[in-house]
């Protein structure tokens, strides 16, 4: 939950209003504003970050403060990425790993239990997070792990390399 205070003191009373990105905000089921000038967001999501201003007013004059609201997403692996492959020995092949988040996330793989971390002769990761695996071989066959994190969170996707066709 989001919640963001707003103390003001005066006499008479101030009253107290809000505004996001310069716009006034209007209470609904989402965001709430309790009697003493606090605003609730319940599952804050990305839409919700912006520049909160707490105005407080009285006949004696007005004040107001900013709050810049960031808002972080765990990453979300598209489904749209294959997760089984079929290839022939001796070929190149590519396994993406498309994440999405706030902040953007970092990609890692692993196989068997053990992280791909350096780039070898046969397998690259490149900045896009897609692995490469040059000349393909039958031992290649396998589990590979895509790992999306950021502080917010992780994801983990499946890959599956189940065929490794020998070259005709």
């Amino acid at each position: 939950m989001l919640e963001i205070p707003c103390r003001a003191v005066g006499t008479p009373e101030p009253s107290i209003a809000w505004e996001k990105d310069g716009f006034q905000i209007i209470a609904d089921d989402v965001v709430h504003i309790d009697g003493a000038g606090t605003i609730r967001i319940e599952r804050a999501q990305l839409p919700h970050r912006g520049n909160y201003r707490c105005i407080a007013t009285n006949p004696a004059g007005r004040d107001d403060r900013n709050t810049l609201v960031i808002v972080q997403e765990p990453p979300t692996i598209s489904p749209s990425t294959l997760s089984d492959y079929t290839t022939v020995e001796g070929d190149r092949i590519e396994l993406r790993c498309f994440a999405t988040a706030n902040p953007a996330p970092s990609i890692s793989w692993s196989r068997k239990g053990v992280a791909i971390t350096e780039d070898t002769d046969r397998m690259e990761v490149l900045d896009d997070g897609t692995l490469v695996i040059d000349d393909v071989e039958d031992t290649d066959a396998g589990h590979y792990i895509c790992k999306a994190s950021n502080a917010a969170g992780h994801i983990e996707k499946l890959h599956l390399i189940f065929r490794i066709k020998k070259r005709s």
